[in-house]
C-alpha cells in the first residue's frame, strides 16, 4: 500500500510539474510571437513612412523647380508633416531593434530625404532620388534579414 501511494503521489506531482512547464512555454512562445509581430509592424511602418516622406519631398522639390512660391504651400506642408511621421517611425523602429546598423541606416535615409530639398535642378533631384531609393531598398533588405534571425 505504501508503494502505491508513493507512485500515485509521484504521478500527481509529475502531472502538475508537466502542466506548469507547458503553461510556461506557451507564455514564452506567445510573448515571442507578439514581439515578432510588433517588430514586423514597426519595420513596415518605418519603411512606409520613409517612402511617403520621400515621395512628398520629391513633389515639393519638383514644385519648387517648376512653379512659383505661391503655388507650393500644399507640398511644403505635406512634406513637413510626413517628415514628422518618418521621424516618429524611426524612433519606433529604434525601440524594436537591437541592430545599431538598422537604426543608423533608417536615420540616414530620413536625413538624405530631407537633403533632397537642396537639389539645384531636375537632374540633381533625379540623382538624389535614385540614391535614396537604393538606400531604402538596402534598409528593407536589412530589416528582412533581421527578422529572419
Amino acid at each position: 500500500m505504501d508503494t502505491t501511494v508513493v507512485i500515485a503521489a509521484l504521478g500527481f506531482v509529475s502531472t502538475l510539474v508537466a502542466a506548469g512547464l507547458v503553461a510556461h512555454w506557451q507564455r514564452v512562445t506567445s510573448r515571442e510571437a507578439r514581439l515578432f509581430d510588433a517588430r514586423v509592424r514597426a519595420y513596415t511602418e518605418c519603411l512606409t513612412a520613409l517612402f511617403e516622406y520621400e515621395r512628398a519631398t520629391y513633389d515639393r522639390v519638383k514644385a519648387r523647380l517648376t512653379r512659383p512660391e505661391t503655388e507650393r504651400e500644399v507640398e511644403r506642408q505635406l512634406a513637413y508633416r510626413l517628415n514628422g511621421s518618418a521621424s516618429a517611425s524611426v524612433a519606433g523602429l529604434t525601440l524594436m531593434t537591437a541592430s545599431d546598423s538598422l537604426r543608423q541606416r533608417a536615420d540616414a535615409a530620413r536625413s538624405a530625404i530631407g537633403d533632397m530639398n537642396q537639389a539645384h535642378d531636375n537632374d540633381d533631384l533625379r540623382q538624389k532620388r535614385t540614391s535614396i531609393r537604393s538606400d531604402l531598398a538596402l534598409l528593407a533588405d536589412e530589416a528582412r534579414a533581421e527578422l529572419e534571425h
